[in-house]
């Protein structure tokens, strides 16, 4: 019985944690993503922008939140899309 109660209690931590590291892993990759979409002829005014409108200026703290938000959306999507389904499978096994 206590299982079933600790355990969906350690699932939102647990994803939090998991999408923090990914988060963190992604902008440890050596490399500026922003020369790499830009090429070599980018002038400095040009990545200067470019890392501007996507947010990369900022510091990692402050890039972590629309990261996690985005993250959140696509889990409420599948979430809902799963219920969607599982609605259509409902009407379908009844008809049987």
């Amino acid at each position: 019985m206590k299982q079933t109660l600790t355990r969906p209690a350690l699932i939102l931590p647990v994803i939090w944690l998991v999408v923090s590291l990914v988060f963190l892993l992604i902008r440890l990759v050596p490399g500026d993503p922003i020369l790499q979409m830009l090429g070599e002829s980018a002038t400095p005014a040009d990545v200067s922008a470019l890392r501007h409108q996507y947010g990369l200026d900022r510091p990692l703290g402050v890039q972590s939140h629309p990261y996690q938000r985005s993250c959140e959306h696509s889990f409420a999507s599948v979430v809902d899309s799963i219920s969607k389904i599982d609605a259509k499978l409902q009407i379908q096994l009844e008809q049987r």
